[in-house]
C-alpha cells in the first residue's frame, strides 16, 4: 500500500511539473460545462468502479449521455410549468 502511495505522489509531482495537472484541470472545466459530457464521464466512472465490463460501460455511458440531452428538455418544460404556476399564484394573491 505504501508503494502505491509513493508512486501516486511521484506521478502527481512530475505531472504538476510538466504542466499536465493544469491541462487536466482546464479539460475538466470544459467537460463540466457540457451536461452530456458530464453525464458520460460520471456514468462511465460509476460503472467501471462497480465492475462493469469496459465495452458495456462505454455503451451505457453513451446511451445515458444521449438520454441526458432529452432529460434537459423535460427539465426546461417543468421549469416553464413552474414559472406559469408561480405567476398564477402571485396574481391571485395581489
Amino acid at each position: 500500500m505504501a508503494w502505491i502511495a509513493l508512486m501516486a505522489a511521484v506521478f502527481a509531482v512530475v505531472g504538476h511539473h510538466l504542466g499536465l495537472i493544469e491541462k487536466l484541470s482546464k479539460l475538466s472545466i470544459e467537460v463540466a460545462k457540457c451536461p452530456k459530457c458530464t453525464t458520460f464521464w460520471i456514468v462511465l466512472a460509476a460503472l467501471l468502479l462497480n465492475g462493469c465490463k469496459f465495452v458495456t460501460a462505454i455503451a451505457l455511458a453513451i446511451g445515458m449521455a444521449y438520454l441526458s440531452f432529452w432529460a434537459g428538455f423535460v427539465l426546461i418544460a417543468l421549469q416553464k410549468l413552474y414559472d406559469w404556476v408561480w405567476e398564477k399564484i402571485n396574481e391571485q394573491q395581489e
